[in-house]
């Protein structure tokens, strides 16, 4: 599966992707991510192309061809970090 991993500490957003329980770091940037302050995660998943955003400022793009079928959304964080969702939305693309 895939997983975007925010984190304020390093002021960083990577797609990983995980293979029989190991992370591979697929892409990533240095992002303006904060501690202690509201943002916005956005991913637009389209077949092989991942683009990501933070408070609707798009991140990067990578492309990766390990799993291109149908897929699963799942939230993830980690037990170090203090996390809350406020809203998730998931839409289908044109």
């Amino acid at each position: 599966y895939y997983l975007v991993r925010v984190t304020a500490l390093e002021e960083r957003v990577d797609l990983v992707r995980v293979v029989n329980g190991k992370m591979e770091r697929v892409a990533g940037a240095d992002a303006d991510v904060m501690s202690g302050r509201w943002q916005t995660l956005g991913v637009a998943a389209e077949k092989d192309r991942f683009t990501i955003f933070v408070d609707n400022a798009p991140i990067f793009t990578a492309w990766d061809q390990a799993y291109v079928d149908s897929g699963h959304i799942a939230l993830w964080t980690e037990d170090d970090n203090v996390t809350r969702f406020d809203q998730i939305k998931i839409e289908v693309l044109p």
